[in-house]
């Protein structure tokens, strides 16, 4: 079944990601860790909130397009492309 990308990204837009930001409620200063980010969408979003986000996909296509979206809008996020089950790549928070 092909998805119709302009009616998903409409409902994505208007009713997923406003219902998704609301259920996570404040983010200021908490750090974040947006685990299979695909193209950072969200965690850019996160990151306007002033939350402190990294964006971690197993897709090295995806974190391209969101490392090129982070260019453009400098929401201060850092993009891993890493497997869930292994993030030897980012440092702890200690």
């Amino acid at each position: 079944m092909l998805i119709n990308i302009k009616k998903y990204l409409l409902v994505n837009n208007y009713f997923g990601k406003p219902s998704f930001i609301d259920f996570i409620g404040k983010v200021k200063g908490l750090a974040i860790l947006d685990l299979g980010c695909g193209t950072g969408h969200i965690t850019r979003d996160l990151a306007k909130m002033r939350g402190k986000c990294i964006g971690v996909d197993k897709s090295e296509v995806m974190i391209e397009m969101a490392k090129k979206a982070e260019l453009i809008e400098n929401c201060g996020v850092k993009y891993y492309c890493l497997d869930g089950i292994d993030l030897k790549g980012i440092r702890s928070r200690q």
